[in-house]
Parts: C-alpha cells; sequence; structure tokens
C-alpha cells in the first residue's frame, strides 16, 4: 500500500477527469491532494501517460529569489563545498545544463539577499557562498569548453578557439585582441574606427608615466612576495625555495578567486 500526494491545482479538469477514469482506487479532494490507497500503476491499458504521475518542484513565483524563511534570522548557515572540474567530468551535457540553472538561481537568490542585508544594515551570513556558487559555475564552463576543444581536434585537427593577436592600440600600449568576424571592413566600418583610433605621436609622454607606474607595481609586488616569502621562512624553517614559490601562487590564486564575483552577469 502506498500514499501518494499530487498537486491538483495544477491539473486541469480532463486531466482530474482521466485519473478517475484510469485509477478507480483514486479519491480526489478539494484540497491540494489527492490519496492512492493502493498500489502504484504500472501501465494503463488506456493511456501510457496515466503510468508515471509525479509532483514537479513547488513553485513560489518571486520567492525564488529569497532564501529559506528559516534562514532569515540565522548568523550562520551550514554550507557545502563547490563542484570540483573532477566530479563534473563525469556528468552529461543534459546533466550540467541543469546544475548551471540551479547554481544560477542560487546565484541570484545570494545578491538578492545580500541586497536586503545591506538596505538592513546588517552582516550577510557566510558572504562565502557567492564565491563557492561562482566557482563552481566557472568549472562547468571550463568542462564545456574541454569537450568542445576535444570534439574540433577530432574534427578539423584545431581547438576552434578564436585566435589571439598581438596590436597596439590607441595609447601606445601592446595588448591582446581576440580576433572575430566583421560584416564591414575595418577601413569602411565607422564605428570599428572610432572604437580603435591610430596611434598619435603626442600620446608618448603619457605612455613613458605609464610604463613607469607599471614598473612601480611590478617592484612593490616582488617586495610583497619577498616579505611574504619570509614570513613563511620564519614559521615553517623546514620550507625549500620550490614551496615557497608554490605558497605565494596559491595565496594569488585566492585573491583572484575572491575578486571574481561578478563574471557571469
Amino acid at each position: 500500500m502506498s500514499l501518494t500526494f499530487i498537486n491538483i491545482r495544477t491539473l486541469s479538469n480532463a486531466t482530474r477527469q482521466l485519473i478517475k477514469t484510469s485509477l478507480p482506487g483514486v479519491s480526489l479532494h478539494p484540497t491540494s491532494a489527492f490519496n492512492v490507497h493502493h498500489k502504484r500503476p504500472t501501465i494503463c491499458d488506456k493511456c501510457i501517460g496515466c503510468s508515471s504521475f509525479h509532483t514537479s518542484s513547488k513553485n513560489y513565483d518571486l520567492m525564488e529569489f529569497f532564501d529559506d524563511r528559516a534562514n532569515w534570522k540565522e548568523k550562520e548557515i551550514k554550507t557545502g563545498r563547490p563542484w570540483n572540474i573532477d566530479e563534473l567530468r563525469i556528468k552529461s551535457n543534459e546533466d550540467l545544463h541543469k546544475l548551471w540553472y540551479v547554481l544560477l538561481k542560487e546565484r541570484n537568490m545570494l545578491f538578492t539577499m545580500e541586497q536586503i542585508y545591506d538596505d538592513e544594515v546588517l552582516t550577510v551570513p557566510n558572504p562565502e557562498r557567492k564565491w563557492k556558487v561562482d566557482e563552481s559555475m566557472r568549472n562547468i564552463v571550463e568542462v564545456i569548453q574541454e569537450r568542445e576543444r576535444a570534439i574540433n581536434m577530432l574534427e578539423t585537427g584545431e581547438t576552434g578557439d578564436p585566435k589571439v593577436r598581438k596590436v597596439m592600440n590607441f595609447l601606445g600600449m601592446i595588448e591582446d585582441r581576440t580576433e572575430k568576424e566583421y560584416l564591414v571592413p575595418k577601413s569602411e566600418n565607422p564605428e570599428y574606427q572610432l572604437l580603435h583610433p591610430k596611434f598619435e605621436k603626442w600620446m608618448m609622454k603619457y605612455l613613458k608615466l605609464y610604463n613607469e607606474k607599471q614598473l612601480g607595481e611590478e617592484q612593490q609586488l616582488k617586495k610583497t612576495k619577498r616579505k611574504y616569502q619570509e614570513r613563511l621562512k620564519k614559521k615553517f624553517p623546514h620550507l625549500t625555495q620550490e614551496e615557497l614559490e608554490l605558497g605565494w601562487e596559491q595565496k594569488q590564486e585566492e585573491a583572484k578567486k575572491f575578486s571574481s564575483y561578478n563574471k557571469y552577469d
């Protein structure tokens, strides 16, 4: 014997009539569910569609943008870790597509709750949740790109990624620019010429100032790296130079992760 609850508010009159005729043991109530007091049916003789009635997830309309009411007054919310690449590689494209939208809904909810907490001048519980969602979405994108590259390598022998070349912008700085197709040639495209003007000689003065600033930032970064490694060496004298370099790289990667919340806006 089994007891099945199905929301009848979402069922049409035709569906309710079909349930009454196909499942005599079903008793419909004016409430939000009906009860099945017999074994779960397998395949209906009249209609194959009657074989697998199920309940879809509840829809709360705009309340999907808000966290669960039980967490509104909590100062700490228990959360799991982000999805890593090895776990995502064994999933199908359909599962990755579903997981992407689950993470997207979670991310929208977190941004909504963050705005509410800011308006009320309150502290957001577990703000690292956004970082976990962002890392999971970034890993999904990487897995999809890996599969696209593999397919392109088998079919064409190339990765299929847009080519990147070094160009000089109107400020005289060398930058990476991704190649893409244009309907109108660059020489006859006023929009392209407006966004990519030619370098003028009078900009040389500002280019020297920019290079001087970049050099100062590089020297400051080297100084910060040296002090960080000295602190590690003082705290852990047994560390080798390779381990110190690895510790600095991990510190830089963590700083990049926490600064990439708005990547998928």
